[in-house]
């Protein structure tokens, strides 16, 4: 049985680390939001996104620009790592 005091809601914003996939000793804090959490077993399902400070490089098939960048207040011409596809073998 799990402290569900210490448990996350649905809707906090945690920070996980991430690593880099061409530095993989290299790990950065980004932000997730959590979408749900079970009290019986304390698994939490997140959602996030790797968001970069630069644009997608052609040695990293899946980085694609984000669109509306300098809106958002960005201040480079950001990238987001869109999930990859797996095989299910």
């Amino acid at each position: 049985m799990t402290n569900n005091a210490h448990l996350p809601q649905p809707y906090d914003v945690w920070r996980l680390a991430f690593y880099f996939e061409d530095k993989p000793d290299v790990v950065k804090e980004r932000p997730v939001v959590v979408l749900n959490c079970n009290s019986k077993t304390g698994q939490v399902l997140i959602a996030g996104a790797k968001v970069t400070s630069h644009a997608p490089r052609p040695d990293f098939p899946g980085e694609v620009q984000l669109k509306n960048w300098m809106q958002a207040g960005c201040r480079s011409r950001p990238s987001f790592d869109a999930p990859k596809s797996r095989s299910s073998a």
